[in-house]
């Protein structure tokens, strides 16, 4: 069966690759019957060949004869008459099968070649399976027409989109380039805010050390002027004393009148005494150095008075006006002493406030340390998320070339489709109008 098919193919394309090849194999017909019309003629001519050579009259022969001529006669109007049916249905059938499969060929090999024009539908030549094909064909084109036209559009939409996006990818590529230059320099001042903020929490802690070393001595002033104010009071109390020791003096002055002009001494020395006793304590220093001096000078007059005892007596008068003055200094040296004691406890509660805003200071430096070192945490913070920003950034830049670059080639393979469909003449759309037109002009 293979051997039979292929020596058909073989044969076929050898000798009837054609319609009209096939349909002119019916001329097999009429050469059989040509063949017919000889062998009926060589057997008339045998035949009578043969009944010349018999006892046959003449009118029998003619007779035999006649019907021998009216057979070939039938057989060679039977060949005419079929190669005129065989060139009429070979004409009919190329007539109707061939031309129409010529055009059919013939079209679509213009859709096929050249500018590959799809605007013309297929003939109509017939009313049968030909026209059916042709009318399945149409319709084939008409789908292949529609077809094309939405990838035309949709190849401009692509191009267009292309193109958006191209731009709206070069914006964001700008604005990630932009975002990637502001996180540098917001790198840059957070790098050398920590410096800063370093510098600052260095100086915060040397401010806060001088402080409680300030506050340190403070205290021990404070500690110091308390003592001082302690000191002045003994002081006021042995002034106190001595006043009341010189009312004594005063009062008995009628019976030590002989003493008087030592007295007068001595008060005058103790005056000078006084006045220095009152300059070292008013001097808020070491005041009780100073009255130890004068209580030093105070027992080398009780020395001289015990020499001068003697004389007492004669100095008595004049020793009644010393008493008196020196009752009178006394008073005022107990009244400077207050004073000295009012103002050394007024610095003593200035010393103390200043204390407390020393502490206060102290305390609030130590916060102000605190804060800037939690600061200076969250601005390292900062900066490593800046910094991620920063690389985030170049990333999104870079995928934003990668991202145009594709976009271009998108709209290069687009342009290319779209030059590749705009070879295509469909006859319908602006589309195909506008590359008509512009082909028109081209030309």
């Amino acid at each position: 069966m293979q051997t039979l098919k292929a020596l058909y193919e073989s044969v076929e394309k050898q000798f009837f690759d054609t319609l009209t090849k096939k349909l002119s194999s019916l001329f097999l017909l009429v050469l059989v019957s040509a063949l017919l019309y000889w062998v009926a003629l060589n057997i008339r001519a045998d035949i009578m060949l043969q009944l010349h050579g018999t006892s046959l009259d003449a009118t029998a022969l003619g007779q035999i004869q006649g019907r021998l001529d009216v057979l070939s006669n039938a057989i060679l109007l039977s060949t005419l008459f079929t190669l005129v049916m065989v060139s009429f249905m070979v004409w009919y059938f190329r007539h109707l099968i061939v031309r129409p499969v010529m055009f059919m060929t013939r079209a679509l090999e213009e859709v096929a070649s050249g500018e590959g024009d799809l605007s013309r539908d297929l003939p109509l030549l017939t009313h049968d399976e030909i026209r059916v094909l042709a009318s399945t064909c149409n319709r084939f084109l008409a789908k292949q027409r529609e077809v094309i036209s939405s990838i035309q559009g949709l190849t401009v939409q692509i191009a267009v989109e292309s193109a958006r996006s191209l731009k709206n990818i070069s914006d964001s590529s700008d604005s990630a380039t932009d975002q990637a230059r502001f996180a540098r320099e917001v790198m840059d001042q957070s790098n050398m805010a920590v410096g800063s903020i370093e510098d600052v929490s260095q100086q915060t802690q040397g401010i806060s050390s001088t402080t409680a070393q300030n506050l340190s001595m403070a205290r021990d002033s404070y500690a110091e002027l308390l003592e001082v104010t302690g000191n002045i009071s003994q002081i006021s109390s042995s002034l106190n004393e001595f006043g009341t020791l010189v009312s004594g003096l005063n009062e008995r002055s009628s019976s030590i009148k002989s003493i008087v002009g030592l007295i007068q001494q001595i008060s005058s020395q103790t005056n000078l005494l006084a006045l220095n006793a009152a300059i070292e304590a008013a001097r808020a220093g070491e005041s009780g150095r100073g009255f130890a001096v004068v209580a030093d000078e105070v027992r080398t007059l009780a020395q001289n008075v015990s020499k001068a005892t003697d004389d007492i007596s004669r100095n008595i008068d004049a020793m009644l006006q010393e008493v008196s003055s020196t009752h009178e200094q006394t008073i005022q040296i107990s009244h400077s002493a207050r004073e000295t004691q009012l103002v050394v406890e007024r610095a003593s509660g200035h010393f103390e406030s200043m204390i407390g805003d020393f502490e206060s200071t102290n305390d609030k430096l130590a916060d102000i340390a605190t804060h800037i070192q939690q600061f200076a945490t969250t601005n390292t913070g900062i900066n490593e998320r800046v910094t991620r920003i920063y690389s985030d950034s170049q990333a999104i830049d870079q995928r934003m070339q990668h991202s145009a670059t594709a976009t271009r080639d998108l709209s290069g393979v687009a342009e290319q489709v779209q030059a590749l469909l705009g070879r295509f003449v469909l006859g319908h759309g602006e589309l195909d109008a506008a590359i008509t037109r512009a082909s028109q002009c081209r030309d």
